[in-house]
């Protein structure tokens, strides 16, 4: 892991914000990097002058949504066939996933934007269902300015001492990460509730 952390940062110190727009939009389509460290070294070099604060914050956000948008579109538009070529049948547990989403879709992707791979996960699965594409775009976007900038800002304050602040920083993710598994766990059974009550 700390050899994919170096490598990240010295790609980041030696491009910039190709680099950063290349690893943040990655991070979002399909392979979950250690973005939330990314995040804060940005910041830190913004503050030491290596970086511009607002371009920093720029580039991860559209990167962030370019990455998440990409793969809502291509599992919109090729999920089923993809399924119907290699025979996969979607059990009655996707069904009910699927119904789930399409009620709570707003929250859940903004939710699953604090977590890489809830969030990769979620955008395939938001394509699947053919969840539309303004109410993902919105969601999306809050979500990636809740949980991009705060960290970036982070590490900006952090300047120096930003590697310190990362082991806090991953520690805090992964407490979010259960706290949003268990308010969706709770959003969806709570509608399986109501749903029988009736």
């Amino acid at each position: 892991m700390a050899f994919i952390v170096n490598s990240l940062l010295s790609f980041l110190l030696l491009y910039k914000y190709i680099a950063l727009f290349v690893i943040v939009a990655v991070s979002a389509f399909i392979v979950p990097f250690p973005v939330s460290t990314v995040f804060l070294a940005s910041g830190a070099f913004a503050s030491q002058g290596y970086f511009s604060f607002s371009l920093a914050v720029i580039v991860s956000l559209f990167a962030n949504v370019f990455g998440d948008v990409l793969g809502y579109v291509l599992s919109r538009t090729y999920g089923s066939g993809i399924l119907r070529i290699f025979k996969i049948r979607v059990s009655s547990k996707f069904a009910y996933v699927e119904e789930k989403l399409r009620h709570n879709s707003s929250l859940t992707i903004f939710l699953t934007r604090f977590s890489a791979p809830l969030s990769i996960a979620t955008n395939f699965v938001s394509g699947f269902v053919r969840i539309s594409y303004l109410n993902f775009f919105i969601s999306d976007l809050v979500g990636n300015i809740f949980s991009d900038i705060p960290v970036i800002y982070g590490g900006y304050i952090a300047g120096s001492y930003w590697q310190e602040v990362s082991g806090f920083v991953d520690t805090i993710g992964a407490i979010v990460l259960v706290v949003i598994l268990i308010v969706l766990i709770f959003i969806f059974s709570r509608r399986k509730n109501t749903a029988s009550l009736r």
